[in-house]
């Protein structure tokens, strides 16, 4: 099995997952990020295990903290993106569930 240090390809790592249930870890440094997205099926659950993230959702720009658990619904009130603004590097998963033919759509800034 391998360990949590052995990446994919760039820094994530598909984690043991089920029929319903998709897990991914993922590590950023300085200027990383994931686009502002929402997903139209799939519901998914931000766990920060180390580090800050800046977080943009419909309600604002937040910080969000090592040990914070965020869940974003599916359709636009579960709008997010994620960056990294500070030297050392937050590492986080994603689960999400897993929905055939989800479709994602990036809003405009």
């Amino acid at each position: 099995m391998p360990t949590l240090d052995e990446w994919d390809e760039g820094r994530k790592r598909r984690l043991p997952s089920g029929d319903q249930l998709g897990t991914t870890l993922y590590e950023l440094s300085h200027g990383g990020g994931i686009a502002y997205h929402f997903h139209h099926s799939r519901e998914e659950l931000l766990v920060v295990l180390r580090g800050t993230l800046t977080l943009r959702t419909p309600a604002g720009v937040r910080e969000v903290d090592e040990g914070e658990v965020v869940h974003f619904p599916a359709g636009p009130d579960g709008a997010h993106g994620i960056t990294k603004e500070g030297d050392e590097p937050v590492r986080y998963i994603m689960v999400s569930t897993l929905v055939p033919g989800d479709a994602s759509e990036y809003p405009p800034a």
